[in-house]
């Protein structure tokens, strides 16, 4: 009996150790394995808007420049999961840009966005201040979020 037991440990500790080397190994490969690691599989057609991205799903990315790890949420959003009701006294913006945008190889906890901001008044022109005052408030929130204005 007792022989029966150590055979039976050298072959589970055999695979055991089999088992590790093989995660070993994808670990320090990555996700340098010969799959699609494109983002079109990340992404579903429509035929009136193009397309959009799936929601819940996530893996690599891999391109000649990058290999980066993209996680989109329940919205088909990168991100953490977000609130659609807009909560009272939040202000929205829309954000119009392209890949930079949202770009797979900017980390899902930093958002690269190159801004064009037209500071206008429906009835009068706005002086330098007013325009100075509104610069500096969007700079502050910047700071407050971590955020960086790039000049």
């Amino acid at each position: 009996m007792r022989r029966l037991t150590a055979r039976l440990l050298l072959v589970l500790g055999g695979l055991l150790l089999g088992l590790v080397m093989v995660e070993a190994v994808f670990r320090l490969a990555g996700p340098n394995v010969p799959l699609d690691l494109t983002m079109a599989r990340f992404q579903a057609y429509h035929p009136v808007y193009g397309f959009f991205h799936q929601p819940g799903v996530s893996g690599w990315v891999r391109t000649d420049e990058f290999t980066s790890f993209v996680k989109f949420n329940t919205q088909g959003l990168r991100g953490p999961e977000v609130a659609i009701p807009k909560p009272a006294g939040t202000f929205r913006a829309l954000v119009l840009g392209d890949s930079v945008v949202e770009g797979a190889q900017v980390g899902e906890d930093r958002k690269s966005l190159a801004l064009n901001l037209e500071f206008r008044a429906p009835d009068r022109t706005l002086t330098d201040e007013e325009v100075a005052e509104r610069r500096q408030a969007i700079k502050a929130k910047l700071d407050e979020i971590g955020g960086t204005l790039r000049e």
